[in-house]
């Protein structure tokens, strides 16, 4: 198979079953855009300088950031695998008519690739919506 054949496969899979991979997008928007918006004010923060207590305010705001990164990859993680066991009987449906696991892999593969840069771009394009 053809890497254009596996992105039309995952294109058409996500039209076909949008109301189980709305769930995972909207977490995944979600906890982009959060992320981002934690770690922007921290960015902002380690540039300041001049203002008292900012070498702690920076510190709490570094610590915020990795909790919010491991809070964020846990969710998506977690919203994957709710992915996965909705979509379990597809995928042995695959397997029945005679792809292999690659092949399944490759089209999983760019499922959560095209997934991944769309809620990508929409969560950084929410956030770029609030002025400041």
């Amino acid at each position: 198979m053809s890497k254009k054949m596996y992105v039309s496969l995952a294109f058409t899979n996500i039209k076909k079953n949008k109301n189980i991979f709305f769930p995972f997008g909207i977490s995944a928007v979600t906890m982009i855009a959060l992320f981002y918006m934690i770690y922007a004010i921290q960015d902002q923060t380690s540039k300041s300088e001049g203002f008292y207590g900012i070498v702690s305010v920076n510190q709490v705001l570094s610590l915020g950031v990795g909790i919010c990164g491991i809070f964020a990859a846990g969710v998506i993680f977690y919203t994957n695998s709710f992915l996965m066991k909705q979509r379990s009987k597809e995928l042995g449906l695959y397997s029945i008519l005679g792809m292999e696991k690659r092949h399944i892999a490759n089209v999983l593969f760019w499922e959560l690739a095209l997934l991944g840069f769309g809620c990508t771009a929409a969560g950084l394009g929410s956030v770029s919506c609030f002025p400041g």
